[in-house]
């Protein structure tokens, strides 16, 4: 019997689980479902914003073809009657499995600045900066804000570029690491300004809770995202980001049928951070559960470590930062052009992945897992 298997969302999480789900049973009917035709390497926001494009692929091109693809937007998830409802449609969808991967948009940022640009808006941004010049603020130290404030000062020479943030500057960096990053922002003449805040910003002048003020005709924000809302207004069980609570199987307990990946997924007492170095696992381990779950077999619980973080300074320097398996920082780390080329090389293999899951008939991507191995097993859930 034909079993409907529905992807919300076409980012790493929902390309991964289409196309491994797709070799596992040909008994799968699997639909992706995404608001527009173009795959978002969210990995090189920060190139478009500096005006570096890359190709951009269609979700035809990176998805199998026994994924059929929709372009749509969706409103709301039925959890108790197995449907969905998409925007501008009185047809609601049915399925069996869900796999909702809808990812992270919008920024959390909030409050009495203006005119902030946000990284969703990367191509205004490239544009804004080219045909203007003056003093530019990224707000946010994270790896993005980092990444974004050394991209723009080598692309816009022109400009003045600033990075504020709450906490200690690269703070989630080793010593080494930190010391390093003063020193390449130092050399390109980025200002930092760190464990403080921006109040307000009034004729072209931006003020910082620690009383410091600065030349300002630019915003940039990079702080945190929050995730699409559709699981929550579904009446998935969800905290303040939107993340939709699961369990070590990325199952939503009240629902065993439907499965979170990527960066909506919110799994406790983890270390798991967003990005596409946990979506891309999340994908697959989700699509293989589904198949485990389809044919009465036990489920295993997600397991995963992290061994790094890679960081772009620019096009000339990168910094990898070597990682325990809770992702704290060892002393260990590479610079310079290596980091540089061994953080591009990483961006290739991402996308890479991708199209070898969907080319090859059979699994293809792994990834690293910590040592400790879930004993708790769960009896197959039955549902209505």
């Amino acid at each position: 019997m034909k079993q409907n298997v529905l992807i919300l969302g076409g980012g790493y999480a929902g390309l991964m689980a289409g196309n491994r789900i797709t070799k596992l049973d040909q008994n799968f009917q699997v639909t992706l479902i995404n608001d527009g035709n173009h795959f978002i390497e969210r990995i090189r926001n920060h190139e478009s914003a500096a005006g570096n494009t890359k190709k951009e692929y269609t979700m035809q091109e990176l998805l199998h073809k026994r994924v059929r693809f929709l372009n749509a937007r969706i409103l709301k998830i039925h959890p108790k009657v197995k449907q969905i409802e998409l925007e501008n449609s009185n047809q609601k969808i049915s399925y069996d499995f869900l796999i909702y991967s809808l990812g992270s948009n919008q920024s959390l940022s909030k409050g009495v600045i203006s005119n902030v640009i946000t990284r969703k808006n990367a191509k205004d941004l490239s544009q804004n900066m080219s045909k203007n010049t003056g003093m530019a603020w990224v707000i946010g130290g994270g790896l993005t804000g980092i990444e974004l404030a050394t991209e723009l000062k080598e692309s816009y020479p022109d400009w003045k570029i600033g990075i504020v943030t709450r906490e200690k500057f690269g703070q989630s960096f080793s010593l080494k690491g930190q010391t390093y990053l003063r020193k390449v922002f130092s050399k390109a003449g980025i200002e930092i300004q760190d464990q403080t805040e921006i109040l307000g910003l009034k004729e072209s002048k931006v003020y910082f809770a620690n009383g410091m003020q600065a030349e300002c005709q630019l915003l940039i924000d990079s702080t945190g995202f929050s995730c699409s809302e559709v699981g929550r207004s579904s009446g998935l069980p969800s905290n303040l980001r939107n993340q939709i609570f699961v369990n070590e199987y990325l199952q939503v307990p009240e629902y065993p049928n439907i499965f979170v990946a990527g960066d909506s997924c919110y799994l406790a007492d983890s270390n798991m951070r967003m990005g596409c170095v946990t979506a891309m696992p999340m994908g697959v381990h989700a699509a293989e559960n589904i198949h485990r779950l389809n044919a009465n077999r036990k489920l295993e619980a997600f397991r995963f470590r992290f061994v790094g973080r890679c960081v772009s300074l620019g096009r000339k320097y990168g910094l990898i930062q070597m990682v325990d398996e809770k992702d704290s920082p060892l002393e260990s780390i590479l610079t310079g052009k290596i980091g540089s080329y061994i953080k591009e090389l990483i961006c290739k293999y991402t996308l890479f992945s991708i199209q070898l899951e969907k080319w090859l008939p059979f699994r293809s991507y792994k990834w690293p897992k910590n040592k400790k191995i879930q004993k708790k097993i769960i009896s197959v859930p039955t549902y209505e």
